[in-house]
Parts: C-alpha cells; sequence; structure tokens
C-alpha cells in the first residue's frame, strides 16, 4: 500500500504493545509509526508524528488515557480509538468519559493469540481502526466530562420542531427505541440527557460495545443523566422514565405480551445484541405506538427492522450526518426512505419531548 494508516500506541505494557505492533504492522493497510508508555509521553509523541490515528489504553502512569484523549484533542486534534485493558467499572467509566472527551470509540484489549476468538477480534479492530480513521475530528475548546441536565430541564424551544406534530400528537406513544454503534453513546447520553425527569416512556437501548462492557457502560450513563438506568432483565415489564440497556451477549426484544425478552439467539449481521431485533419485535407489539430513533453507528444493523417500524406505523428518527461520528447506520436509514425526521441528537431530544404523551 502507498499510504498505509499511520498508527501510535500508546499502552503501558510491553506485551500488549508487542502484540498490537505485530497484528497492526502485519496489515499491509498500517503502519505502526510510533510507541508510547504513558499518556504524557503519548501526548508529546503525537505532536510530533503526526498519526493518523492514535490506540489508546486508559489505566497508565504518569498521565491516563482521558487525560491524555482531552489534551490530544485540545492541542492537536487527532482520531483516538481507546482501547481499555481490564473489564473494570472505574476503567470503563474513564474509557466512556474519554469519548465525552473526544475519542471515537471504545472496545477490550484484544484477547490471546491462543483464544478460538483472536482472528474475529482482530479482524474487528483493524476495520474499525481503518474507518475511523475517515472521521473528521475537532478542536476541543476544554476538556468536559457531561453532567446530569438540571431537574427541572423542558424542551428548550416552545415552537414545534415537528411539522405534522399536531397529527402525531394525536397518537399515544408507548415507548422509545434506540439503537447505536461507534460513536453512540456521546449521541446517546446527549439525547437522553435532555428528556424530563417526569418523562412518561420506556426506554429500550441497543448500544453496539465491547464485550463485558455492558453493565459499566449502564452505570456510566446512569452517572450523566437523570432518568433511572438499568441493565434490561428478561420478563420485566417496561416502565415509564426508566431506560432499559441490552446485556452482554443478548439480543434485546418486546415479547408478545409486552414484556422484556432476552435472547441468546444467533448474532444478526454480526451483532448480539442486535437493532433489528430490537425494532422488529417492539413494531411488533407496539405498532404505531413506538419512537424509534438510530443513532451514530458503522454499518447497517437496525435498518432492516427500522423498515418493519415503518410497515407498522411507527415513528423513525434518525441522526443527521453533520452530528454523527460515524453516518452508517443513521445514513442507511435516510438512504431506505424509512426516516421521517432526521435531526442533531439535541433536536432529537426536542422531538421526542414535544410527542411523548
Amino acid at each position: 500500500m502507498d499510504n498505509p494508516i499511520r498508527v501510535l500506541i500508546v499502552d503501558d505494557s510491553i506485551l500488549v504493545r508487542e502484540l498490537m505492533i505485530a497484528v497492526i504492522d502485519n496489515d499491509p493497510r498500517f503502519k505502526v509509526v510510533g510507541v508510547a508508555e504513558n499518556g504524557l509521553k503519548g501526548v508529546e509523541i503525537s505532536k510530533q508524528l503526526k498519526p493518523d490515528i492514535v490506540v489508546m489504553d486508559i489505566e497508565m502512569p504518569l498521565m491516563n488515557g482521558y487525560e491524555a484523549t482531552s489534551k490530544i484533542m485540545i492541542e492537536d486534534p487527532r482520531p483516538i480509538v481507546i482501547v481499555s485493558g481490564h473489564i473494570k467499572a472505574n476503567e470503563i467509566h474513564s474509557s466512556l468519559d474519554a469519548l465525552s472527551a473526544g475519542a471515537l470509540a471504545v472496545r477490550p484489549r484484544l484477547c490471546g493469540i491462543e483464544s478460538d476468538s483472536f482472528d474475529a477480534e482482530k479482524a474487528d479492530l483493524l476495520l474499525t481502526l481503518e474507518a475511523m480513521t475517515e472521521v473528521s475530528v475537532v478542536r476541543k475548546i476544554k476538556p468536559k466530562v457531561q453532567v446530569k441536565q438540571d431537574d427541572n430541564f423542558v424542551a428548550e424551544d416552545k415552537r414545534s420542531l415537528v411539522p405534522d406534530l399536531p397529527l402525531l400528537s394525536a397518537r399515544r406513544f408507548q415507548v422509545l427505541a434506540i439503537a447505536a454503534s461507534t460513536g453512540g453513546p456521546q449521541s446517546l447520553q446527549s439525547v437522553l440527557s435532555r428528556l424530563p425527569t417526569d418523562f412518561a416512556l420506556p426506554i429500550l437501548v441497543i448500544q453496539h460495545i465491547g464485550e463485558g462492557f455492558a453493565k459499566g457502560f449502564a452505570d456510566w450513563l446512569d452517572s450523566c443523566i437523570h432518568l433511572q438506568v438499568k441493565l434490561a432483565e428478561d420478563g420485566e415489564l417496561p416502565v415509564p422514565g426508566v431506560v432499559y440497556v441490552a446485556p452482554d451477549g443478548h439480543h434485546l426484544g418486546i415479547s408478545r405480551h409486552g414484556r422484556v425478552e432476552l435472547l441468546v439467539t444467533a448474532p444478526v449481521g454480526g451483532f448480539r445484541p442486535s437493532a433489528d431485533v430490537l425494532f422488529a419485535s417492539a413494531s411488533d407489539y407496539y405498532r404505531r405506538s413506538l419512537i424509534a430513533v438510530i443513532l451514530s453507528g458503522m454499518g447497517s444493523d437496525g435498518v432492516a427492522g427500522l423498515g418493519k417500524v415503518k410497515a407498522r406505523g411507527g415513528l423513525v428518527i434518525a441522526q443527521s450526518k453533520d452530528s454523527s461520528v460515524v453516518y452508517g447506520m443513521p445514513g442507511e436509514t435516510v438512504r431506505a426512505g424509512y426516516a421521517d425526521f432526521v435531526s442533531d441528537p439535541k433536536d432529537i431530544a426536542k422531538r421526542i419531548c414535544e410527542l411523548a404523551p
């Protein structure tokens, strides 16, 4: 390859650095141009080498990955992918906080080469790195972890954002289903933090994230918004104002009795949980009473399910291209003609507030 993607690896583990170098340099699409054993050195080398992408660990001496991500995105922005070494609550929180600071994706560290899943994980990592180099990054004005909105938050603009609001308001919506992948945690947080504390619909969430991260992701999101966030449990009845996150290794759906249904059936399009499963099952039960939202993410998971939402009369909202880290999932939804509205996360929240009872 004439111009391989230039990669900087920032990780305090020698073994991990060597593994990452072997994996990345063995692919002709990439070239490792530098390594750093801590975040402080990572910031310095990133300024010097100006890599196409930075692979960043979190727990490191002198400066952790969250702080390093913040400094890089303020001083000399680069696409950054967080590769977290240990599935611990504090590190998952830091990884997700790094997304708020400007990192593009978070994923677990590669398993050992003796693992049966090594080849699949390696391919997924390289695909993520290649895709993230296509994302335009912007300089951050200041590092800031998102915090909960004021308890008395209401939609800021009282004017209707929805042209046919009177017609839609006459319909009684009963549930909100949201799916997201790469870039999704930031967008999801932005939408949910703008919903009022007395929001009248249950919220079902699919977020593609690394195995072992679901619980930490739910806890992180719970710390960022006023609505209660929990891992979904099989058989529970969805309650208004509660956010139900799909747990690791399970599809999240709605049964014919209107209860949460967790399935360990085969992945759909390579995903479990799958947005297609959520949207299709929710549309089967709620039909015209469903609001379905598709946020930033690679690929097309959710598009087939949204086709069923549309066929059953539900409402589909897609994130706009300019506000998406990756426009794959929402973009495919728009191209398929399924999106009723296309908005940024802030306006998506306003639309939902206008339409919820």
